[in-house]
């Protein structure tokens, strides 16, 4: 059916966290290689400013992990291309989202 309808692939993988596209990987395996990401940037860095920069798909799964969003919920917002987005991480107060998908910097204005 994918092989007919391309497309479906593409719903598919993002409505589906557990599928995985031939030759691809599920949004899943995403996740783990995200949180794996996570736990060296904060042991290696804890306490100081973090800049990370990256694809869509990488930082969407990322602010959804810091912000307890569930990988099923994965679809239901939106992260616009050169948005950004601050998450203050705190292991004992919790993390906050300062801002997400901001386009600010785009307005004419500033």
């Amino acid at each position: 059916m994918i092989a007919l309808y391309p497309f479906l692939a593409f719903e598919t993988t993002w409505n589906h966290p557990h599928f995985k596209p031939k030759g691809g990987e599920s949004l899943t395996d995403v996740n783990k290689r995200v949180k794996l990401l996570l736990e060296y940037l904060i042991n290696k860095h804890d306490g100081t400013t973090i800049l990370v920069v990256s694809h869509g798909v990488t930082l969407k799964v990322m602010i959804s992990i810091l912000i307890n969003v569930p990988l099923h919920l994965f679809t239901d917002f939106w992260l616009g291309n050169t948005s950004l987005s601050f998450i203050d991480y705190d292991t004992t107060k919790g993390n906050s989202a300062q801002f997400v998908n901001q386009v600010f910097h785009l307005d004419e204005t500033y």
